[in-house]
């Protein structure tokens, strides 16, 4: 059980008892706490806090009201409510990382999902206790030269791994992530022939390659001084091709299995990417996670496909590439990546699951008296919204986030794209006394 003085004298209203409501509640009270809890299950109550709705309850002078993970905050009234005492609505996630100045030195694994969160747990204490299985360090590289001498990269190495040591991470390998522009590849394997003799002899060496160094007369040299290769083959070739071609991809893996006298694997990308273009259409920047300062005319936005990374797999099942050893998933799933896949999207592509995007409409009764009229995207593809949807109920409304609303239609002329799970409030409606609103469809 964790523990901390944080807690200690202090009031939380805990919201939920399932597994981590309960865990939450055993922890703030061994830390000294005073609790109230609240579940409408009353088989799951306990003798040992007292038992109030949080709702009915003066929340001031509480340090935050812990919700179970399965109440909804965009529609449950406490989040308001806590919000007009100044007391913040965490989870047991939250709460754990206020412990954390406490605890010995250690490293989180972030587990998340609906199902099967607990059995994963089990699995990765098992794996991380028992095997020790190392990890690769990745060192990305900016520009398109090298810029660091092969001193200064083997420091950098070193001192990385030394600390991922001291936390209890085997590194055995390195791999070099460098967009190296063709005319300085010879001088790059240079660099990588410098770098190894630098390097302890069990560490392996790995690179990262692009398909533009395919017919680089440098490019088998290069190979040869790196232990493993990963193709990249995720590429912006033209504005209009796109990021992603999966026939251009199993291409590329071919030209490199012919060139390769390795193993390699190959770069799958789970994201997309902003151009930034010049006034006659040059690229001259590229943004991906975050977004850049470059002044720039205009901007295009590139997606990958789930569907055409699963038409790339697909095909290389069917049609096996000599040496092509593994997949390499570029980039994981971030809240803070908004062009990466959703979770639940690079899941059904690893899986095999069958694809769709699927927005559900609901109601939800607001203060006003009225109901906010909801999307819902409850596919595992990203998923657009219908231009206009129309309603079955004779209610008054409007409409926001770029839908209005008149005669019973919401329409819009730029429809919204919502990630897996995410969902959007379009408008309101105030329907006659006892008529809610009950269906809205998609019109032309």
């Amino acid at each position: 059980m964790i523990t901390s003085r944080a807690w200690a004298g202090k009031r939380y209203a805990v919201l939920g008892l399932a597994r981590s409501g309960a865990a939450v509640v055993g922890s703030l009270l061994a830390s000294g706490a005073e609790v109230v809890a609240w579940d409408s299950d009353e088989a799951k109550r306990r003798d040992d806090v007292k038992w109030q709705d949080p709702l009915t309850l003066d929340l001031t002078g509480f340090g935050a009201v812990v919700v179970s993970p399965g109440v909804p905050l965009n529609t449950h009234p406490i989040a308001p409510h806590a919000a007009k005492f100044g007391v913040p609505v965490i989870g047991d996630i939250e709460l754990f990382a206020q412990a954390r100045a406490e605890l010995p030195p250690h490293k989180v694994v972030g587990i998340t999902g609906t199902n099967g969160k607990s059995t994963t747990t089990a699995l990765v204490h098992h794996i991380l206790k028992t095997a020790g299985v190392p990890v690769v360090l990745v060192i990305r590289l900016p520009g398109a030269a090298p810029v660091l001498t092969a001193l200064e990269l083997a420091t950098k190495i070193t001192e990385i791994r030394a600390r991922w040591r001291a936390g209890g991470v085997a590194s055995a390998r390195v791999e070099i992530d460098f967009d190296c522009a063709e005319a300085q590849l010879a001088r790059y394997h240079t660099q990588l022939i410098a770098l190894r003799a630098l390097l302890p002899k069990d560490l392996s060496l790995d690179i990262t390659a692009l398909p533009a160094w395919l017919k680089a007369p440098a490019l088998p040299s290069l190979l040869a001084a790196a232990d493993r290769v990963t193709l990249q083959v995720h590429s912006v070739l033209a504005p209009k091709r796109g990021l992603f071609d999966p026939r251009l991809a199993e291409f590329w893996l071919r030209q490199l299995s012919s060139l390769s006298g390795k193993p390699f694997a190959v770069a799958l990308p789970a994201y997309g990417a902003k151009l930034l273009l010049d006034n006659n259409g040059k690229v001259i920047g590229v943004a991906h996670e975050t977004e850049l300062g470059t002044p720039h005319v205009s901007a295009l936005e590139l997606q990958t496909s789930p569907e055409s990374v699963r038409a790339l797999i697909d095909a290389l099942n069917r049609r096996p590439v000599p040496k092509l050893a593994a997949h390499v998933w570029f980039r994981l799933p971030l809240r803070s990546d908004a062009r990466a896949w959703a979770p639940v999207t690079l899941a059904a592509v690893i899986n095999k699951q069958l694809l769709r995007a699927k927005i559900l409409t609901d109601f939800a009764q607001n203060s006003a008296g009225g109901f906010d009229v909801r999307l819902n995207s409850v596919g595992n593809l990203n998923a657009t919204s219908a231009l206009r949807l129309a309603v079955n109920a004779k209610c008054s409304g409007d409409g926001i986030a770029g839908y209005s609303y008149l005669a019973g239609v919401f329409t819009t002329k730029v429809a919204l794209e919502l990630k897996p799970g995410a969902s959007r409030v379009i408008g309101w409606l105030r329907c006659p006394a006892g008529v809610p609103p009950a269906i809205i469809r998609p019109v032309r």
